[in-house]
């Protein structure tokens, strides 16, 4: 944000607008999509990958399939209200915090306080409610 910010000052006061500051602008939303896109796919594996056995397989589903979450979250809101809605985003919350976490601590092994983070994240599901209608098919 601080650096489309300043672009934009700077784009606005020295150039004005011409060909270059609309090449300019054009160039940085096309860098930002691609940003985004990598790490929206990064995430994505890591949720595959991390959370594979770890939940149950309807909420794994749930967190994996695109639009699904969505999807999820909507379907709690409409069925449930606003609780539900809420408890449907702490739990996947807490799953996505808990696939981070796992990979965090393959790459360094030696944080203890990762291992009761996963630990306290595991409980946190396991408490949680999930074969509510927001997890089903």
């Amino acid at each position: 944000v601080a650096t489309h910010a300043l672009h934009s000052l700077l784009a606005r006061n020295l150039l004005g607008l011409n060909v270059v500051t609309v090449l300019a602008t054009g160039a940085g939303v096309i860098l930002v999509a691609i940003v985004t896109g990598w790490s929206l796919a990064r995430q994505h594996r890591c949720l595959m990958t991390e959370l594979v056995g770890e939940v149950p397989d309807a909420l794994y589903r749930t967190l994996t399939a695109p639009g699904r979450r969505g999807r999820a979250e909507w379907r709690a809101l409409w069925t449930g209200g606003i609780s539900e809605w809420q408890r449907a985003r702490r739990l996947h919350e807490y799953c996505t915090e808990l696939a981070f976490k796992k990979m965090q601590h393959r790459r360094r092994p030696d944080e203890s306080e990762i291992v009761q983070e996963i630990e306290r994240l595991r409980q946190e599901i396991t408490d949680s409610p999930t074969g509510t209608r927001a997890h089903a098919q």
